[in-house]
């Protein structure tokens, strides 16, 4: 996590919002909602683009509801950015949809 803290700095928009994202992902993954959730929003805040889909996707993983569609306008919107990293956002995206899944660590921290 530490390279992708030091990728937040960077000029390239599409390193940038990736790495958050996986620095989200890591917070639901280890249940820490409120960091993940923080970062979400200086995404949203930085990139108006992603803030559509940053909406539906918190209120997925804070009731434990399906937030597949949520995960995939995220996708949409960082692809657009840059197509060469394809091969980097589908790898990204699965992180991600692994922690928001129904059963996955976010969802089941946020159950409880």
């Amino acid at each position: 996590m530490h390279e992708a803290t030091k990728a937040q700095a960077s000029d390239e928009e599409y390193v940038r919002s990736a790495a958050t994202l996986l620095l989200a992902a890591s917070d639901l993954a280890q249940g820490t909602r409120a960091d993940a959730s923080a970062k979400l929003e200086v995404l949203a805040g930085h990139d108006p683009r992603f803030a559509d889909s940053l909406t539906p996707l918190k209120a997925a993983v804070g009731t434990g509801s399906d937030c597949r569609n949520a995960v995939g306008q995220l996708k949409a919107t960082l692809t657009s950015e840059d197509h060469s990293a394809d091969f980097i956002s589908q790898a990204l995206f699965d992180i991600l949809s692994a922690t928001v899944r129904p059963g996955g660590s976010a969802v089941a921290s946020a159950s409880k």
